[in-house]
């Protein structure tokens, strides 16, 4: 897939109509620009687009070392469930900027509908979320 050609605006407004979102509040999306989800009672997500791929993240917690070391095993088990969405099946856990993120880039497959692309929203969503609640039991 030509990720120039693909319009990621129109993809996000399509996919978030069909997971029943209304248009009002998806109106002005720039898909040139990193796209932020907000929510009430979980970590925001942001996508963007860049020449190869596009990538979903996440910051789950702050960094801590220590922390880690009591749910690492918990969050290893979760990291290793496969992720038929994401390019490597699995996603990706990172410390940037004093943050935890939980990251993934998308397989082209699920870039072709807005049914698709819905399913992987959500299904990073739920991912993410469950990662979230690992780390801060």
């Amino acid at each position: 897939m030509d990720m120039q050609n693909l319009d990621i605006a129109t993809l996000v407004k399509a996919a978030l109509q069909h997971l029943g979102f209304p248009g009002g509040p998806v109106k002005d999306i720039d898909g040139h620009s990193t796209i932020c989800f907000n929510f009430d009672d979980a970590p925001s997500i942001y996508l963007v687009k860049d020449e190869y791929s596009v990538w979903l993240w996440s910051r789950i917690s702050e960094f801590n070392e220590s922390a880690m070391a009591q749910y690492g095993n918990d969050l290893l088990t979760h990291l290793m469930e496969p992720q038929a969405y994401l390019q490597m099946g699995q996603p990706i856990l990172a410390e940037r900027d004093g943050y935890l993120e939980y990251r993934g880039a998308l397989h082209q497959d699920f870039l072709q509908s807005p049914e698709s692309f819905g399913f992987s929203l959500q299904s990073f969503f739920n991912s993410m979320s469950d990662a979230h609640e690992i780390v801060n039991r």
